[in-house]
């Protein structure tokens, strides 16, 4: 009952044979695709000739080998004839397996790829060609100097103000943002305000936040939005601002008085706001030296922290000002423990649902539609404002950021239908110059091509039309009703709608074109908006009402201590109580770590150096001191950042040292504790040494001592910069919109720095603005190590109930306080901001 048939028979043709092995037919040449510094992917046809139906593939030899030294493209390359196997890929009966990703290559080098098939009975196929890659250059950490733009503020893109935007045309309030007219086409300066510079003044001391780009959760903006607040500047030269500078007349020689006029020099209060994706500074606040501590808004100030909570509003708290008057900070040395919220209006969602029954807006649903009759069905938008944070301020007028249309028809052959939609009337100053309804029109279903019988355009299904929707619509060449789900309108909604005022009639028009007695009813109908002010408005709120809210020193070393509002002594806000009236000593360069609504705030000076740590639940308005003893940082002036792949420091100075500036990257790793040196790649990385001052080659000094620079962009040695970290999120760069988009060039992982002290006698502060891309560090490849690390730290720490749990909220917790039997850790705290995936800007731990 057994038979056999010969091979030869089948295939007609010659056996070959291998070390035993049949071998028939050579593949097809595969193809190389998506090709790293450390690995690319191959993929092949599985049909390489007609021999495939009868051979029987079980597996699939991928063969590497390295190409000959010297081969080059003129010659043709070469491979060496070292190959060896790199894998075998079995083949289940009716498997699929025609790609795989060849990974652990060396960057920069030349390798060739060959692979045949292994069939049943030990046949072989012949090898394909040879195809030969070259792996990239291994991504490098690599600093940018980042050119900003200059802002032309006008109001959608019209051009920038002029006499003739003014009455009796259109009132210049509509056209232009702040309502003014400017002179000079070619000025430095933001329109239409002639005082304020293009770019913040060099400074020390402020802070750098991103506002805006991760509160989704919040209903948030989803643009990489960056602000800077406060600082020590040294001011702006007064031509660049609109005003004279003296220096230009001659010099001292010459007999003419000459002085270089600076405005705006010792403690700031400005608020900037750098839109990443283009790289344009706007300043939001001017610098308003006549606030006064306790006034309508934070007083000017350096050495503060500025903390992203939960709510989507930022907590700016304590800090160091100067007298009204004291530029230079000879004078007395104020300490503030004052404490500022900042909300601004954020993108929310909100639903329009028409329902009809009154006049003028039209019939109750279902309504029976009337064949041949354009109808129409109106609903009133009448959006509130919110309120900005905790404050009073309301948010301002609403306008449309983005809108999706939701409707439901039943009909038998829906094809005859044409669907539009008309929003509110034009952004214009003049009620008289447009109707505020029915003001622009969309396409949103019609125009069906030929071949759509109605047997195929039965009713709309809650179908929502939208900009993201389906390719195609619903009205594509092989589109089947009953149609359901996001499709994109005839028209795009966005660009007739966004940017518009929400609030007013929205109406739907349905025409039935066809009089052939299908008719239909018009089930649902509604609008859905994200929705945010008109005009970007920020608002100031003092929370946490303290009656300490100041101290100072009289100036000088050894000077004492005198408490405003503190009822004179420290014992005042030092009683370990969690009462809203007490908290933490005031001070300056401080830590702070929020996580959520839970504010941690460390150390820092204030008369001396401290070691205290408080906890601050916003929420409740309670300030917690713990039991804690923070140590004194090693550098004084250093920056951290908290990223998803541990701490960097940036800048600081060595204490008692002549000049001691740092100018190299210090990473710290969360999980072991230990810092290392970071370098363009994980490989350069100075390993664990002792901290030894890297004086600039430019200054002078000794210019032996090894620099392990990133890039020559690096920035020079300095202490008191800005940073923030921005791009982390690996699923919001894939996103839509501004969040691809950093600085001109696709986003990625970057720490953005800003300013800093450089330690010279002139021009001691700068204003660059750059940034460190973690091209290296945060590689893809380390994704898998970043999370069995988070795995082995945070799992355990982060579950509800567990010991690990327990002991946080013992210690660092509610439940902790001054007289808890176990210390909260500073490294704890880090530890469960990491874990919370909380990133953020510490100040200067560890």
């Amino acid at each position: 009952g057994c038979g056999f048939i010969d091979y030869t028979a089948v295939w007609n043709a010659e056996v070959q044979r291998v070390n035993g092995r049949i071998v028939r037919e050579k593949m097809l040449t595969p193809q190389v695709y998506a090709v790293k510094f450390d690995r690319f992917s191959v993929q092949w046809d599985r049909a390489f000739n007609s021999s495939h139906y009868l051979f029987d593939i079980r597996a699939y030899d991928i063969e590497l080998s390295k190409g000959r030294d010297g081969a080059g493209a003129e010659d043709g390359v070469r491979c060496s004839q070292e190959w060896y196997n790199y894998a075998q890929l079995r083949v289940g009966r009716d498997e699929v397996v025609d790609r795989i990703m060849i990974t652990d290559l060396e960057s920069e080098t030349m390798y060739c790829v060959r692979l045949r098939a292994v069939g049943l009975k030990k046949g072989l196929s012949e090898y394909s060609d040879e195809v030969t890659v070259v792996t990239g250059k291994e991504p490098e950490n690599e600093w940018e100097v980042i050119g900003v733009r200059r802002l032309k503020e006008v109001h959608r893109g019209r051009g920038d103000a002029s006499d003739v935007l003014s009455s009796p045309h259109i009132h210049p309030d509509v056209e232009t943002l702040g309502g003014g007219k400017g002179t000079n086409g070619d000025r430095s300066f933001n329109t239409p305000n002639e005082k304020v510079g293009f770019t913040p003044s060099p400074r020390m001391g402020g802070t750098l936040l991103e506002f805006g780009g991760n509160f989704e959760s919040q209903g948030g903006d989803v643009r990489h939005d960056i602000f800077l607040f406060g600082g020590m500047t040294e001011g702006e030269k007064c031509d660049d601002a609109g005003s004279t500078d003296t220096l230009s007349l001659g010099d001292e020689d010459s007999g003419v008085a000459t002085a270089q006029c600076r405005k705006e020099a010792g403690v700031n209060n400005d608020l900037w706001w750098l839109e990443a994706s283009t790289g344009v500074w706007r300043n939001v606040q001017e610098n308003d030296s006549s606030v006064g501590i306790g006034g309508s808004r934070p007083v000017g100030r350096e050495g503060h922290s500025a903390s992203k909570m939960g709510d989507g509003t930022i907590v700016i708290f304590g800090g160091k000002t100067l007298a009204q008057g004291d530029t230079a900070g000879t004078g007395k040395n104020i300490f503030l423990g004052d404490m500022w919220e900042l909300s601004r209006g954020r993108v929310r969602d909100e639903v329009l649902t028409y329902t009809g029954g009154s006049n003028p807006y039209g019939p109750s649903l279902p309504y029976a539609l009337k064949e041949g009759n354009e109808e129409y069905f109106v609903v009133n938008a009448s959006i509130a404002e919110n309120t900005l944070g905790s404050g009073n301020e309301l948010e301002g007028e609403l306008c449309v950021e983005d809108i999706s249309v939701e409707v439901s028809i039943t009909h038998s052959c829906s094809k005859s239908l044409e669907i539009g939609l008309f929003g509110p009337g034009p952004y214009t100053g003049d009620k008289n110059f447009s109707p505020e309804n029915r003001g622009s029109r969309a396409g949103l279903f019609g125009l069906h091509p030929a071949g759509v019988d109605c047997a195929k355009s039965v009713n709309l299904v809650d179908t929502v039309f939208d900009d993201a929707g389906m390719e195609g619509g619903v009205w594509g060449e092989y589109a089947e009703a009953p149609w359901t789900g996001s499709h994109k309108a005839l028209e795009s909604l966005r660009e007739k709608f966004v940017g518009m005022k929400v609030n007013g009639e929205w109406t739907l028009e349905v025409y039935d074109s066809d009089v052939d007695g299908t008719g239909g009813t018009l089930d649902e109908f509604k609008i859905h908006f994200k929705v945010k002010p008109c005009a970007e408005k920020f608002s100031w709120t003092e929370i946490s009402s303290r009656s300490c809210r100041q101290t100072y020193t009289s100036g000088g070393s050894g000077s004492s201590l005198v408490y405003e509002g503190c009822a004179g002594s420290n014992s005042a806000v030092r009683a370990g109580s969690s009462s809203s009236s007490a908290g933490p000593i005031p001070r300056y360069r401080h830590s702070a770590v929020a996580m959520g609504d839970i504010l941690y705030v460390m150390g820092g000076e204030g008369g001396g150096q401290l070691s205290d740590m408080w906890r601050y639940d916003k929420t409740s308005d309670d300030w917690l001191e713990l039991n804690a003893n923070v140590q004194t940082p090693s550098w004084y002036g250093r920056q951290l950042s908290l990223t998803p792949y541990g701490l960097l420091g940036f800048g600081g100075k060595v204490r008692d040292a002549e000049w001691g500036y740092e100018g190299r990257i210090w990473h710290y790793n969360i999980g072991t504790g230990v810092w290392n040196i970071l370098g363009k790649t994980e490989q350069e990385t100075g390993g664990s040494v002792g901290v030894k001052a890297m004086e600039w080659r430019a200054t002078g000094l000794d210019k032996n001592i090894p620099y392990p620079e990133v890039s020559e962009d690096a920035p020079p040695p300095h202490r008191l910069s800005s940073v923030v970290g921005i791009g982390f999120d690996r699923a919001d760069l894939a996103g839509e919109g501004n969040r691809r988009v950093i600085f001109g060039q696709n986003a990625e992982p970057m720490v953005v720095l800003f300013g800093g002290d450089m330690g010279l006698t002139r021009a001691k502060y700068n204003n660059d603005l750059r940034a460190l891309r973690l091209r290296n560090l945060a590689e893809e490849r380390n994704d898998e190590r970043y999370e069995e690390e988070w795995e082995e730290l945070c799992g355990f720490r982060l579950e509800s109930g567990g010991t690990a749990d327990a002991f946080w909220t013992a210690t660092c917790g509610a439940g902790g306080g001054i007289g808890s039997a176990n210390e909260c850790q500073v490294r704890e705290v880090l530890i469960r901001a990491w874990c919370l995936k909380e990133y953020q800007t510490v100040g200067n731990l560890l």
